[in-house]
């Protein structure tokens, strides 16, 4: 019964968020039903190509979503500047403030709308999805501390607080969602009632948007809240102490053990010291920061010590191996993310170490001001990709004897490590940036080996000193004009080697573990697998091809067959392997499936 009423004074307390946030519930409200229109016009992106989709009622959806992140935050920052007016002048001057922070949300809204949203580039494309993301992202975590702003002495309770809404909002929404989705699957299979795919999205969308939000924000304290009787309830702090500080202490050890064997071989793995550092740093500041609530154990108190500055020298042999990569390969938005994480946790280990007894709200407050540098400006993740890849471009051409003013000398005989690097820069840069982004390279230029020869000089397939250089490539430029006849699905695929992951697309679903590839066929009455292939032999047989071949038919390394009634054809349109002598090599794979009944 303890449980059934708590849950009924949460629901209960959802409905006190609508009083205190009226103008972003709405939005949000208005933000789920725009993006349920979006769902059954069959205009929601869920994974497939967007190309040719009217995405009017999705991007109004981003809008209103945007549109609510922005006046949480604002009502928050008032409730601040409220609690600490003194007298009537001051009162005077916090209400033109806030009538001030109103108005200058409306340009700034009117611009996300012009410029992000329904500007020419589509939806998230280019520095768009990082603009829009990284701003929302911005003031999600500036929501955690704003209100706290100019009364912090107890911010660490206060930040647990809003954890915990965000944790039981979740866990309410999954809930509620597992529950609709029973009840559903059930009305299907005994009644006989056709339920779709799109009542399960808009359930969703209204569970986890609307509800959940209603839920968290009602679970939201207030700045004046008192937090003087505030503890962490035991099972937690015994997590904390006994069982998290003892994991990451020997984690750390095995680390240094690690790097130690690196220094005795002087041969550092590319990749693997950033993964084994960056989330570990991650995860520690965390740790620390919730850890500033516990001082009543002894133990816990010399770890909040100790373990910043153990931390330290980790941090400083990650920024080794990523200072290692982009002198090599370039700045890319992945190594930047890279750069500016290890900057968030090299800034809040010094903070723990000279700062250990304050109220730790430096923390958000430095990780909300890199989320927006890294977001928008000239120093975000995509101008200073595009800065680095055009400054490393224009030096090989350069050294090359190939610029003469802003044109490009072709170079027939260009070979070794500089007509590599320029084939990966205009790689990088076709698929990730705009054309004209790149300098000196014409506005309509594609990634093939016709504009290649005429840019530069040289052929793409010049195939043997990509292998002898320890890396292998294809790019099938014409992937835009297969052939899907005899074929009623075609579902575009694409997987990096860091990134084990399942992708989904209707009835067909990928999965990429340990470098395998399985496509499975799911519907309401089977699932099966329709075929696995190693992504090694996928390569192997690359390397045979280009060995032998100028051009690489896509053909050769397709993938067909049938299963269960269903035939099915891969065929791969962008394939890279670096490291291929190495233990640790990195791999990307792109590739569509085709799929139909057989007949």
């Amino acid at each position: 019964m303890k449980v059934i009423y708590k849950f009924k004074d949460t629901i209960n307390k959802s409905f006190y968020s609508i009083k205190r946030f009226p103008i972003a519930m709405l939005c949000i409200l208005l933000s789920a039903l725009f993006f349920i229109i979006g769902v059954n016009k069959g205009s929601f992106p869920t994974g497939a190509d967007n190309v040719g989709l009217d995405l009017t009622y999705t991007k109004i959806g981003y809008f209103l979503l945007m549109s609510s992140a922005t006046f949480i935050f604002l009502k928050l920052f008032s409730e601040s500047l409220s609690a600490n007016v003194r007298n009537e002048e001051e009162l005077k001057r916090f209400r033109l403030f806030k009538i001030f922070a109103y108005v200058i949300n409306f340009p700034f809204l009117y611009g996300i709308y012009e410029r992000v949203l329904f500007s020419d580039n589509g939806l998230f494309l280019y520095e768009i999805g990082y603009t829009y993301f990284g701003l929302l992202l911005f003031f999600a975590v500036s929501c955690a501390y704003i209100s706290k702003l100019f009364y912090h002495k107890d911010y660490i309770a206060y930040a647990l607080k809003i954890i915990s809404s965000g944790i039981i909002s979740v866990f309410y929404s999954l809930v509620l969602f597992f529950g609709m989705s029973v009840i559903y699957y059930s009305f299907k299979h005994l009644f006989g009632i056709s339920i779709s795919l799109e009542v399960y999205f808009n359930t969703a969308i209204l569970i986890f948007l609307p509800f959940n939000g209603g839920i968290f924000l009602s679970g939201l304290p207030r700045c004046r809240d008192s937090f003087d009787n505030y503890e962490i309830s035991k099972p937690i702090k015994i997590l904390l102490a006994y069982i998290l500080i003892p994991i990451f202490t020997v984690y750390a050890i095995i680390i240094y053990l690690y790097f130690a064997k690196i220094i005795f071989i002087r041969e550092i793995p590319s990749g693997i010291v950033t993964n084994l550092v960056l989330w570990f740093s991650i995860l520690t500041t965390i740790l620390l920061f919730i850890l500033g609530k516990i001082r009543d154990i002894f133990f816990v108190n010399c770890f909040r010590k100790v373990f910043p500055i153990a931390m330290i020298p980790l941090l400083g042999m990650m920024f080794y191996s990523i200072g290692i990569r982009v002198y090599q390969y370039g700045v890319t938005e992945n190594r930047y993310f890279v750069i500016v994480g290890g900057i968030f946790c090299l800034i809040s280990m010094l903070y723990y170490i000279f700062y250990n007894k304050n109220s730790n709200i430096t923390i958000p407050v430095v990780l909300s001001a890199l989320i927006l540098l890294s977001s928008v400006g000239p120093v975000s993740a995509y101008n200073v990709t595009a800065s680095n890849q055009n400054a490393r471009l224009n030096k090989l051409l350069y050294e090359n004897n190939m610029l003469k003013g802003d044109k490009i000398i072709p170079n027939l005989n260009l070979e070794g490590d500089a007509k590599e690097e320029i084939i990966e820069i205009v790689k990088y840069m076709s698929n990730n940036h705009r054309t004209w982004e790149l300098k000196y390279i014409p506005n309509d230029f594609t990634f093939d080996n016709e504009n290649i020869e005429k840019v530069f000089g040289f052929k793409l397939d010049n195939i043997e000193q990509a292998i002898e250089n320890d890396e292998i490539f294809y790019y099938e430029p014409n992937s835009t004009s297969i052939n899907i006849e005899g074929y009623t699905k075609l579902m575009q695929f694409e997987f990096y080697s860091s990134e084990p992951n399942t992708s989904s697309i209707g009835s067909y679903e990928a999965t990429l573990d340990n470098g395998k590839v399985t496509i499975r066929y799911i519907d309401k009455d089977s699932k099966f697998d329709l075929t696995t292939f190693n992504v090694k032999d996928v390569f192997e047989k690359l390397k045979v091809i280009k060995k032998s071949n100028e051009i690489v038919d896509p053909e050769d390394l397709s993938i067909e067959g049938r299963e269960q009634g269903i035939n099915y054809k891969i065929i791969f349109v962008d394939l890279s392997l670096t490291g291929i002598q190495q233990k640790d090599s990195y791999y990307y794979l792109k590739f569509y499936l085709m799929a139909g009944k057989a007949n």
